[in-house]
């Protein structure tokens, strides 16, 4: 349990400097519009990787994991969420009458890229 807190917060620290940053700006240039669930968002990612690798561990399908991929996924997961997010405000700054589409859409597609990221990425060694 104590591992599985310590790659959240590998998740957390490296989304920390991603999100906040790029929605203080768009906050400040007030294009596109953020949804108020997108503030709190941006955790979700991080969550479901915390949540899908303790299950996958319990349930003994999770693919065997090295240190080097507990400490490089929970970045590759927060860094493919952000891109993720960028791509939703370059689709909203587009088509502003799909802003809240690209919103939810985005949120999916972030989670659908974690468990991906889970089941796929391969076993680094150390």
């Amino acid at each position: 349990m104590q591992e599985l807190v310590f790659f959240y917060r590998i998740y957390f620290v490296t989304a920390l400097t991603l999100f906040p940053a790029t929605m203080l700006v768009v906050l400040v240039c007030r294009k596109p519009q953020l949804l108020c669930v997108e503030y709190v968002a941006w955790l979700v990612p991080g969550f479901t990787y915390w949540l899908l690798f303790q299950l996958m561990a319990r349930d003994g399908s999770l693919p065997s994991k090295t240190l080097a991929n507990g400490l490089l996924e929970p970045i590759i997961v927060a860094a493919a969420a952000w891109l993720v997010f960028l791509v939703r405000l370059f689709v909203a700054l587009e088509s502003p009458t799909s802003n809240r589409k690209a919103a939810w859409i985005a949120i999916g597609v972030s989670n659908l890229l974690v468990m991906f990221i889970l089941a796929f990425t391969p076993t680094w060694s150390e």
